[in-house]
């Protein structure tokens, strides 16, 4: 079975029953049949939008009631338009009938309520059925993966006894060995004497003890491999993908090492001693290691301008915005292919769930036209930020307009229109995720210029005494007590970049009462900085 939806079977059927009460009408009253045809086609769009917009992303029992629901009330406006009609002939026979669809339309929305209720219900278990069902092979596995070692532990103790017993054969041995050579050596020494003694020569006999040659073990003597070999060859130059394939290697491991050092109450790794503590554990070697951090920092240089994951990763590397920042370039993402999803749903209100799956994918990989990507702007940012990102966009589409080649016809050749440039999504997608870096950097621009001024080192690290230089260089000197403990609480001496920013995107400095334009909350340090700065 495929997908629950109405079908056009369903919307036939209405639309039989809507006619055959637009002929009844039409024997009484023709001038009314127009009206009657735009309340119908009114009837099914609103009914159909608000349909696609209650299944997003709900169970599929949700979705097989809210699918009933939406036939019924498709059939709500033939009993409406039926009333009406009774209405001219006898006004109580029309409010018998319309006091009897009023009652089944509340049984009926009773009813689809409780099954709403059943089915979340359903929902509900199921999850929690998959959970427990994830947790006993997640049990399952950790068993197996004992009864492994235990077997593997068990194993390496017998091999261990035997080779014990070997050894201990082998000494027994030995000993034995060395007991026969002293005894016959023992025995040619009296030999010797009593053979000077009969000659009457008097000579020191020097008698050496017996020293035997230590045993050489039989076979090849055991390799050494070599530390910092490779894998696999360093490359020359990076490719963008291998770049962005290391980035996002740095990027999984990242949030673990955090969260290892978090419960070794070790401080936490700035984004470049990660990076140089994974090369450090793939290779090894330093001549390897310097040379992946010069490839990958010619390659930030090169591709940082064509590519914004790059970008960021660059400006994270340097300290100039913090690691977190990523997952907001991410959500921007996430947010135009949905914008872009909920402008297809608008545009095609009947269209399956699968078939607006593939016209996203062909977007996304194919270019968007002008109405397409204003809807994205407009939706996303304020009336400044839109119209400065209309204005970039429209000039990067003149940009294309002068460089498609322009077509020449004979003089008598019909002339053919030349196709209206567009911007590709990827187009699309880069000039919103640099608009929202440059706008971060400048964001954050007066704290960086203070944080560089005490890091003297520029390892993107301070000490205590350091940080609180930095509170009282922006006026936060009398919190320093509580916000040094909050920034470093297991005592480490060691604070970040990204752990500053963290902490003051969410602290009001208490001497400073300024009140946001918009709002009525208080602004962070960071947005007093910049405000600061701006005026």
């Amino acid at each position: 079975m495929g997908d629950p939806a109405i079908t056009q079977s369903d919307l036939e059927a209405v639309a039989n029953i809507y006619d055959s009460i637009r002929l009844v009408y039409k024997q009484k009253n023709p001038h009314v049949d127009a009206s009657l045809h735009e309340a119908f086609e009114r009837h099914i769009k609103l009914v159909m939008t608000e349909l696609s917009q209650k299944v997003t992303e709900q169970p599929k029992l949700i979705v097989e009631v809210l699918v009933l629901m939406t036939k019924f009330k498709l059939f709500q406006l033939c009993s409406t338009k039926l009333t009406a009609f009774v209405k001219l002939l006898s006004a109580e026979a029309s409010n018998i009938l319309g006091e009897i669809f009023a009652k089944q339309e509340q049984m009926y929305a009773e009813l689809a309520q409780r099954l709403i209720l059943a089915a979340k219900r359903v929902s509900e278990l199921e999850s929690e059925d998959r959970r427990l069902e994830t947790e006993l092979s997640s049990a399952k596995k950790e068993t197996e993966e004992v009864l492994a070692a235990a077997e593997t532990l068990e194993n390496t103790v017998l091999s261990l006894q035997t080779e014990r017993d070997d050894l201990k054969v082998q000494l027994e041995g030995l000993q034995i060995d060395l007991t026969e050579q002293l005894q016959s050596a023992q025995e040619e020494n009296r030999t010797l004497n009593e053979r000077l003694e009969r000659s009457k020569v008097v000579r020191p006999v020097e008698v050496r003890a017996f020293t035997p040659k230590k045993e050489r073990r039989e076979g090849k003597s055991p390799l050494r491999m070599p530390m910092g070999l490779s894998p696999h060859p360093v490359p020359k130059e990076l490719s963008l993908r291998q770049l962005k394939d290391f980035i996002e290697e740095l990027y999984v491991s990242k949030p673990k090492f955090d969260q290892k050092f978090l419960e070794a109450k070790q401080p936490r790794e700035t984004m470049e001693q990660h990076m140089m503590g994974v090369l450090n554990q793939k290779y090894g070697l330093k001549t390897i290691i310097a040379e992946w951090v010069t490839n990958a920092v010619k390659g930030i240089q090169h591709y940082s301008s064509e590519d914004n994951d790059v970008a960021t990763f660059g400006c994270i590397l340097r300290n100039e915005v913090e690691e977190e920042f990523r997952f907001v370039q991410k959500q921007v993402k996430s947010s135009i292919a949905e914008l872009l999803r909920l402008r297809i749903k608008t545009d095609f209100p009947y269209i399956q769930e699968k078939a607006a799956k593939e016209l996203l994918t062909e977007k996304m990989n194919g270019e968007l036209d002008r109405e397409e990507w204003m809807y994205v702007v407009a939706y996303m940012y304020n009336e400044t930020d839109r119209a400065h990102l209309e204005t970039m966009l429209q000039a990067l589409l003149r940009t294309k307009e002068n460089q498609t080649p322009r077509r020449y016809f004979p003089l008598r050749a019909k002339r053919q229109p030349s196709p209206t440039p567009r911007l590709s999504y990827l187009e699309v997608l880069t000039a919103l995720l640099d608009f929202q870096l440059q706008g971060h950097e400048r964001f954050l621009a007066p704290f960086l210029a203070r944080f560089r001024k005490v890091d003297e080192d520029g390892d993107g690290i301070l000490t205590g005494a350091q940080f609180r230089r930095l509170l009282g260089e922006i006026g936060l000197g009398d919190q320093a007590d509580s916000l040094v403990e909050q920034a470093d609480p297991i005592d480490s001496n060691n604070i970040t970049y990204s752990d500053c920013i963290g902490l003051l995107s969410t602290v009001t400095p208490t001497q400073v009462e300024v009140q946001s334009p918009s709002s009525d909350a208080k602004m962070s340090v960071l947005q007093h900085l910049f405000s600061s700065y701006k005026r």
